[in-house]
Protein backbone atom coordinates (compact mmCIF):
# COMPACT_ATOMS: atom_id res chain seq x y z
CA UNK A 1 0.00 0.00 0.00
CA UNK A 2 2.49 2.09 0.80
CA UNK A 3 4.48 1.87 -3.06
CA UNK A 4 0.85 2.47 -4.54
CA UNK A 5 0.57 5.40 -2.29
CA UNK A 6 3.74 6.96 -3.16
CA UNK A 7 3.31 6.35 -6.72
CA UNK A 8 0.25 7.88 -6.85
CA UNK A 9 1.19 11.24 -4.34
CA UNK A 10 4.67 11.29 -6.62
CA UNK A 11 4.44 9.74 -9.79
CA UNK A 12 4.12 11.64 -13.07
CA UNK A 13 1.79 10.36 -16.11
CA UNK A 14 4.77 9.41 -18.44
CA UNK A 15 6.68 6.36 -18.64
CA UNK A 16 9.61 8.08 -16.42
CA UNK A 17 10.89 5.84 -13.34
CA UNK A 18 10.13 6.80 -9.98
CA UNK A 19 12.54 6.94 -7.70
CA UNK A 20 11.78 6.33 -3.66
CA UNK A 21 13.99 6.15 -0.57
CA UNK A 22 13.23 3.39 2.14
CA UNK A 23 12.56 6.39 4.44
CA UNK A 24 10.08 7.59 1.96
CA UNK A 25 8.64 4.30 2.33
CA UNK A 26 9.02 3.44 5.98
CA UNK A 27 7.14 7.17 6.62
CA UNK A 28 4.20 5.85 4.76
CA UNK A 29 4.38 2.56 6.42
CA UNK A 30 5.05 4.09 10.15
CA UNK A 31 1.48 6.62 9.08
CA UNK A 32 -0.33 3.57 7.60
CA UNK A 33 0.19 1.17 11.24
CA UNK A 34 -0.07 4.34 13.39
CA UNK A 35 -4.16 3.16 13.95
CA UNK A 36 -2.85 -0.33 13.99
CA UNK A 37 -0.47 0.06 16.97
CA UNK A 38 -3.41 1.28 19.14
CA UNK A 39 -4.28 -0.93 22.17
CA UNK A 40 -8.21 -2.19 21.52
CA UNK A 41 -10.14 -3.66 24.67
CA UNK A 42 -11.62 -6.79 23.20
CA UNK A 43 -12.99 -6.40 27.27
CA UNK A 44 -13.24 -4.40 29.83
CA UNK A 45 -10.34 -6.26 31.77
CA UNK A 46 -7.66 -5.87 29.16
CA UNK A 47 -5.22 -3.35 27.17
CA UNK A 48 -4.09 -5.42 24.19
CA UNK A 49 -2.37 -4.03 20.87
CA UNK A 50 -3.05 -6.36 17.70
CA UNK A 51 -0.49 -8.89 17.04
CA UNK A 52 0.21 -8.64 13.70
CA UNK A 53 1.78 -12.16 13.53
CA UNK A 54 2.06 -15.45 14.97
CA UNK A 55 4.44 -15.20 17.53
CA UNK A 56 5.69 -11.80 19.58
CA UNK A 57 5.05 -8.78 18.27
CA UNK A 58 7.22 -7.57 15.29
CA UNK A 59 9.44 -5.14 15.92
CA UNK A 60 8.57 -2.11 14.11
CA UNK A 61 4.94 -2.22 15.33
CA UNK A 62 6.90 -2.22 18.60
CA UNK A 63 8.85 1.08 17.35
CA UNK A 64 5.06 2.66 16.26
CA UNK A 65 3.58 1.61 19.38
CA UNK A 66 6.20 3.17 21.41
CA UNK A 67 5.38 6.41 19.50
CA UNK A 68 1.76 6.43 19.40
CA UNK A 69 2.04 6.15 23.25
CA UNK A 70 4.53 8.79 23.47
CA UNK A 71 2.53 11.20 21.50
CA UNK A 72 -0.65 9.71 23.42
CA UNK A 73 -1.68 8.37 19.95
CA UNK A 74 -1.85 11.90 17.81
CA UNK A 75 -0.15 10.95 14.53
CA UNK A 76 0.04 14.99 13.70
CA UNK A 77 2.15 15.35 17.07
CA UNK A 78 4.41 13.18 16.33
CA UNK A 79 4.92 14.19 12.83
CA UNK A 80 5.54 17.67 14.38
CA UNK A 81 8.28 16.73 16.47
CA UNK A 82 11.06 16.30 13.49
CA UNK A 83 13.64 14.81 15.63
CA UNK A 84 11.23 11.70 17.48
CA UNK A 85 9.68 11.23 13.75
CA UNK A 86 13.32 11.01 11.79
CA UNK A 87 14.38 8.74 14.09
CA UNK A 88 10.97 6.42 14.50
CA UNK A 89 11.16 6.57 10.40
CA UNK A 90 14.69 5.81 10.10
CA UNK A 91 15.00 2.77 12.51
CA UNK A 92 11.79 1.25 10.14
CA UNK A 93 13.86 1.96 7.29
CA UNK A 94 16.71 0.42 8.94
CA UNK A 95 14.89 -2.54 9.49
CA UNK A 96 12.59 -2.80 6.09
CA UNK A 97 15.82 -2.42 4.56
CA UNK A 98 17.70 -5.36 5.58
CA UNK A 99 14.22 -6.83 5.20
CA UNK A 100 14.53 -6.29 1.48
CA UNK A 101 18.11 -7.26 1.02
CA UNK A 102 17.51 -10.38 2.74
CA UNK A 103 14.51 -11.15 1.03
CA UNK A 104 16.01 -10.43 -2.46
CA UNK A 105 19.13 -12.32 -1.66
CA UNK A 106 17.12 -15.63 -0.81
CA UNK A 107 14.43 -15.80 -3.37
CA UNK A 108 11.28 -18.59 -2.03
CA UNK A 109 11.67 -21.67 -3.78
Amino acid sequence: MALADLSIELGRDDDSTLTLSTKQIADKFVQFYWRQSAPYLPDESSNRVLLQNVGKQATIIKLIQAAHNKFEGLLSNARHNQRDWNQIVAKVSDIDSNHFITSAASPPA
